[in-house]
């Protein structure tokens, strides 16, 4: 049996400041992988007598199986922070 796997995990993030204290966070990304698996059993001599099934396969068998993964993820945080008071901060996320 053989099996490869191949994979790609990838984002890109800007932060806009469009006024003073607001700030947003975008990321957006992707997670893609592609999966490849093959098998190959050859001829298994079958007699009456052997203690090999014939039902196992008795011609061979081969394999071949292949899988592909792509999701996007996107995530935006936006943060406004300001001072009420001269010692005194406030921050709310969303």
């Amino acid at each position: 049996m053989k099996q490869e796997t191949n994979r790609s995990i990838a984002d890109a993030k800007i932060t806009l400041t469009p006024i003073s204290g607001l700030s947003i966070d975008v990321t957006n990304g992707f997670d893609t992988y592609s999966q490849q698996g093959s098998t190959y059993q050859g001829r298994i001599p079958y007699s009456a007598f052997s203690s090999v099934n014939a039902a196992f396969f008795p011609d061979g068998y081969v394999s071949n199986a292949k899988l592909n993964y792509f999701q996007w993820t996107s995530d935006v945080v936006a943060s406004y922070k300001f001072n009420p008071i001269a010692d005194l901060q406030s921050s709310t996320s969303v």
